[in-house]
């Protein structure tokens, strides 16, 4: 059997993990989009397959906060499907790039900011901390 060298003990992995699950309180934040990246939609989706975009964001000037990242989807339009682009239209704009033309270039929205509202929801496990819209 192997011998695999961790660089922590036990105890520094669960405080790392318990710092890592540590809740945000629900409120508004500076967010940066560190990466937009394009996707689709899951097997368990109303429309399995359809294209969107995954802002992913981290908190800036928030305390002990800052750095944590969170995500936002945004469906695209796919088709005769163009239903639910109000999240698309929400962050572009909030990003301060709405598109031009019929294409989106995911670069324009690198390391632009927001404000954006934060809540948490219960689930299962817990609870969940989510970007709920932007400002």
């Amino acid at each position: 059997m192997a011998k695999v060298e961790l660089g922590m003990d036990f105890n520094s992995a669960q405080g790392a993990v318990d710092e890592e699950r540590k809740q945000v309180p629900t409120g508004t934040y500076r967010g940066r989009c560190f990466k937009c990246e394009l996707t689709q939609t899951g097997p368990k989706s109303k429309s399995p397959g359809r294209p969107m975009l995954v802002f992913h964001m981290e908190l800036v000037n928030a305390g002990e906060f800052d750095g944590k990242e969170f995500r936002y989807w945004a469906v695209l339009p796919h088709g005769d499907t163009q239903t639910g682009l109000g999240n698309l239209i929400a962050a572009t704009n909030a990003l301060g790039k709405p598109w031009e033309g019929s294409s989106i270039d995911t670069d324009d929205y690198l390391s632009k900011e927001a404000e954006i509202n934060l809540v948490n929801e219960p689930t299962e496990n817990g609870s969940f901390t989510s970007i709920k819209s932007f400002k």
